[in-house]
């Protein structure tokens, strides 16, 4: 207290102006990185604001546009977008045609990243192997359990009840400019069918059935050489 005193006494002695100056100083430097500190804490929790109304931009909304629509990727999955914010995952139609009957599918663990373009699940029939690709970039959230217990789900509704997992999208708009979809992908898929039968035609034999529906399990009657062929020009 008796330091205080002193302190003040001597600045009473110096003119009111310098005595002002020197207080103003002293104030500046006092106060000065406390103001700092406010000014950067402010910044900080603004920026988190943003970053947590992005993620839970990400995680509830999508584009109304994109739900309930179905793309396909040329490894023969597709993704269907989902209003709380989540992608649907499933083989399509001419996959389920050509591996016919599944007696196992092995599936990732909720949580595993998936990358579009790289393998996300297989189907097992007999030995045979059929590695399917991610259509999309996401970490998966959810596999259908109903699928697993009931595995011709696959076959007898690839694109409702047999889906295969749900994953949280990481960069779906980006994603989908590599996937089909519409007309497009009705064309696509007609190709396709059109492609194998041409391709093994002694082996398969007829592979249409009334409609011009693929015959169920039309890659049974591949050599293992084929299938290799069928699977890599195909599916991966």
């Amino acid at each position: 207290m008796g330091q205080t005193n002193q302190a003040v006494t001597t600045l009473l002695k110096f003119p009111l102006n310098i005595t002002i100056g020197i207080l103003s100083r002293l104030f500046f430097v006092a106060f000065l990185p406390i103001g700092i500190f406010m000014i950067i804490k402010a910044v900080v929790q603004k920026i988190r604001g943003v970053e947590i109304a992005s993620a839970l931009d990400t995680r509830t909304m999508m584009d109304p546009e994109l739900v309930g629509q179905r793309y396909f990727h040329q490894g023969h999955t597709w993704a269907t977008a989902t209003a709380g914010g989540t992608v649907t995952l499933g083989i399509d139609n001419f996959a389920q045609k050509v591996i016919g009957a599944i007696d196992d599918i092995e599936l990732p663990k909720v949580g595993r990243l998936l990358k579009q373009g790289r393998i996300a699940w297989k189907l097992h029939r007999g030995n045979r192997v059929l590695p399917q690709l991610a259509p999309i970039d996401g970490t998966v959230v959810e596999v259908n359990n109903d699928l697993q217990q009931n595995l011709s789900l696959a076959n007898q509704s690839p694109y409702e009840r047999g889906w295969v997992l749900k994953v949280r999208p990481s960069r779906l708009k980006e994603n989908l400019r590599n996937l089909l979809h519409g007309q497009l992908a009705e064309k696509w898929t007609e190709l396709a069918k059109s492609q194998l039968a041409a391709r093994f035609p002694q082996s398969l034999g007829p592979v249409y059935q009334d409609g011009g529906e693929l015959i169920d399990g039309v890659g049974n009657t591949l050599t293992e050489e084929e299938w290799e062929i069928v699977k890599r020009e195909f599916f991966l």
